[in-house]
């Protein structure tokens, strides 16, 4: 692009090369606008899921230790019981 703005300014290239130097430069930027835009939703839309599992693992690992603890202490409850009747 700057030496199509170094030729403009000498005065050798016409208009409609000039015009469609712009058109095709357009053409790429936007081109590489949409891709970036496309990596980046898929980009979010993966860490998303990845941190949706992460909790359901989570939730599922803490319900699991709160069923253990409960029955620790229903097992506590009637070893106490046989002690102290």
């Amino acid at each position: 692009m700057t030496k199509l703005h170094d030729k403009e300014d000498s005065g050798k290239v016409g208009d409609q090369e000039l015009q469609e130097a712009k058109c095709r430069t357009d053409i790429v930027t936007y081109s590489l606008m949409a891709e970036a835009q496309h990596f980046h939703q898929h980009r979010v839309t993966d860490f998303r899921d990845y941190v949706q599992a992460y909790l359901n693992a989570q939730i599922e690992f803490h319900k699991m230790v709160c069923c253990v603890l409960f029955y620790c202490l229903l097992y506590l409850h009637c070893v106490l019981e046989k002690v102290n009747p």
